[in-house]
């Protein structure tokens, strides 16, 4: 296990001078833990993405889902998943964004708006995305 400055040091080698999103699920708490890190990680991103607010708007939810449920609601398999370990929860975080996005673009489409499925898909095709969190399970 790493010491919190040596981690600061890697997410900042990471991150400088270039375009990032970070992508978290009540990305509330993460932007605080990271404020306290290094004040310009979460600053530094071009947008904070929280699963939580994009899972309640695609999926019409009166409520938040936690972790936990938000896979299996979008048919993500995860029997695997162990919550609250930091590599599972960033891996599962982005994959539900991925599938809340792909629920977005479907959604678009059977409301017909063919003007809101070409904005969409645009932005998703000139989108690159690198997943800076190594995609281990631990269990």
């Amino acid at each position: 296990m790493q010491p919190l400055p040596a981690i600061a040091a890697q997410i900042s080698a990471l991150t400088q001078g270039r375009d990032y999103v970070l992508v978290a699920h009540g990305a509330k708490e993460d932007v605080k833990f990271l404020g306290n890190l290094d004040a310009s990680i979460a600053a530094g991103a071009c947008y904070i993405l929280d699963t939580v607010k994009a899972a309640q708007y695609t999926l019409q939810l009166h409520y938040r889902y936690s972790l936990e449920k938000l896979p299996g609601a979008l048919s993500i398999p995860w029997d695997r998943f162990r919550p609250h370990a930091a590599g599972n929860d960033a891996f599962f975080a982005l994959e539900c964004l991925l599938m809340i996005a792909a629920r977005d673009m479907s959604n678009a489409r059977t409301s017909g708006n063919q003007e809101e499925i070409g904005a969409r898909s645009s932005t998703v095709t000139n989108t690159r995305i690198r997943l800076l969190v190594p995609h281990t399970y631990h269990s």
